[in-house]
């Protein structure tokens, strides 16, 4: 459901169910963190992103490839690219996936009138 409604745009409702969900005790997954992390970009709130990553470090998803790669694009939408550049630094082994969401969060900073930084690989 949580997918769902953030796929139609419904991202305070998506969060809202997540809330539901913690305070049930029920366990979020990957697939919901990955939804979370959609809903993050669409709105672009830091706070809401801040806090989304927590959750995720807590579960212990946060070095899955996919999350990892979301959690980049997910902090430069929210205007936060030193959080991206220091998820991008932990990975171990960039990907190319890793390497284009590092770089396409640099690309919405310039164009928002922000200084590029140098990416070294």
């Amino acid at each position: 459901m949580i997918g769902g409604y953030v796929k139609i745009g419904h991202v305070v409702e998506a969060f809202g169910l997540f809330n539901q969900m913690q305070h049930k005790s029920t366990d979020a997954d990957f697939a919901v963190f990955l939804n979370l992390i959609s809903g993050c970009i669409q709105v672009g709130e830091l706070l809401l992103a801040s806090s989304v990553h927590s959750f995720v470090l807590k579960c212990g998803c946060g070095e899955e490839d996919s999350i990892e790669n979301l959690l980049i694009t997910m902090y430069a939408k929210c205007g936060n690219l030193t959080s991206a550049r220091s998820i991008f630094d932990l990975i171990i082994e960039k990907s190319m996936l890793s390497c284009t969401s590092m770089i396409a969060g640099m690309s919405i900073q310039v164009i928002q009138g922000k200084h590029w930084i140098c990416l070294e690989v």
